[in-house]
């Protein structure tokens, strides 16, 4: 008889994961970039509130795309669902 082990992972314990790991990578990246071609060049080429907007928009959908198949997971909805035979 086969048993299965559940390894899923809450999906705001993977929210802070992602936290904590993103936001030391975005401070590099823009160090570098501060580093390499100085604050002048930091401007936005758009408008603020478009690129804001869009930004969010883009947030959204991404979330839409991939929480669609965490809501097909039955047992845990708002978990990362799992598993593996022993």
């Amino acid at each position: 008889m086969e048993s299965k082990r559940d390894l899923s992972i809450s999906m705001a314990r993977t929210n802070l994961i992602v936290l904590f790991i993103s936001i030391p990578v975005v401070t590099a990246q823009i160090g570098l970039f501060v580093m390499l071609h100085g604050m002048e060049n930091l401007e936005p080429t758009w408008s603020s509130v478009i690129l804001l907007l869009l930004v969010f928009l883009g947030v959204v959908l991404h979330e839409l795309i991939h929480g669609r198949p965490g809501m097909q997971v039955e047992d845990h909805p708002t978990s990362a669902g799992c598993y593996v035979i022993e």
